[in-house]
């Protein structure tokens, strides 16, 4: 969090210094480069992340962009502790310490709202930002490990299973909405992101000795996110 505050220290500056010396702002340039820091939830599971993008502006208003997200949720969510084989041998989910990380690509149109100028020489500008967008999520290659202990003799044997998820959901939309302060070229936003994100998808299609297992991960509609992020544009 400190690295992204200095970020947005050093983009607002830069912008401004920028101002200073030239009549452009970020109004008359048709590039630019978005990082942000995101707090996810999924009912009441919370996540952070952040993102990085950049955007090619057709006009002032519209423009077409893509970057990468980076999430990691922090409820450790897992298959069934359970899991039988096909012969009805059953196995229990030993510890796990596996930390649910996705990655996705992300692309959609960017629409912009005429500003608000005010301040000092009306320098500062507000504005609205909308950004409907499609998420294309690479599904982990995630394992879990099942054990079952059984005497051979004298003895107390172990015999570990591997399970693997597969399939998932592999596109979702969302809908990003931002308040946004411009001044020069920096601008920095605060906003929310309503998603059909299901971030559990991989872990419910978890499959051992090729068969599924039953979940009971809870299933929400939807995936709500609240961020900030530091915009320079060129």
């Amino acid at each position: 969090m400190k690295g992204f505050l200095f970020a947005v220290s050093l983009v607002l500056l830069a912008g401004g210094a920028h101002a200073q010396e030239s009549d452009s702002d970020f109004r008359t340039r048709r590039n630019a480069v978005t990082i942000s820091a995101s707090l996810f939830a999924y009912g009441s599971d919370p996540a952070y992340g952040t993102e990085c993008s950049y955007a090619r502006f057709f006009c002032p208003y519209v423009g077409v962009s893509g970057g990468l997200s980076f999430q990691h949720w922090l409820d450790d969510v897992t298959p069934s502790t359970d899991a039988s084989s096909r012969s009805g041998i059953s196995y229990h989910l030993k510890d796990d310490d596996s930390k649910l990380e996705l990655i996705q690509l992300v692309v959609g149109p960017v629409l912009r709202t005429p500003d608000i100028s005010f301040g000092r020489s009306e320098r500062l500008h507000l504005f609205y930002q909308c950004e409907p967008g499609l998420l294309v999520n690479f599904l982990a290659n995630e394992s879990f490990i099942y054990a079952r202990t059984y005497e051979d003799g004298r003895h107390l044997l172990e015999e570990t299973q591997r399970a693997r998820n597969r399939d998932g959901q592999t596109t979702a939309w969302r809908v990003r909405s931002s308040v946004m302060l411009g001044t020069g070229l920096g601008l920095f936003a605060i906003g929310y992101t309503l998603s059909n994100q299901d971030p559990y998808t991989g872990r419910r299609h978890v499959f051992f000795d090729d068969m599924q297992l039953k979940s009971d991960m809870p299933t929400r509609r939807f995936t709500h996110e609240f961020f900030v992020s530091a915009t320079y544009s060129f």
